[in-house]
């Protein structure tokens, strides 16, 4: 993998099923400057959404600093492999309103 790297995932895609990006987040997760966003409203292009300004500033602020939290609060923080519904864990913060911006869907799958 090459660093840094942000994996942006929307919960509601259905093109890439959520199985293989658990276990890819569980080989890669441990790796220094490796960050993943889940946003359990979005679906695959989460750039085209209505939504999209939200996972837009956390691309364009982890662009500028790598480091700096996200801006959405959407940062992956674990996966459950075991469970077949949707165990990504993100801040409460991911599911209310901020900055302005209306939150995407905040009940996963």
């Amino acid at each position: 993998v090459k660093k840094p790297l942000l994996i942006l995932y929307g919960g509601k895609d259905e093109i890439i099923p959520q199985m293989p990006v658990k276990r890819l987040w569980e080989r890669i997760s441990a790796q220094p400057d490796v960050r993943a966003a889940y946003y359990p409203g979005g679906f695959h292009l989460l750039l085209r959404d209505l939504n999209a300004a939200l996972p837009l500033r956390d691309a364009m602020g982890w662009m500028n600093d790598p480091k700096a939290p996200l801006v959405s609060g959407c940062e992956l923080q674990s996966v459950d492999s075991s469970s077949g519904s949707s165990a990504f864990q993100v801040s409460a913060a991911c599911l209310s309103d901020r900055a302005g911006v209306k939150r995407l869907d905040a009940n996963p799958m």
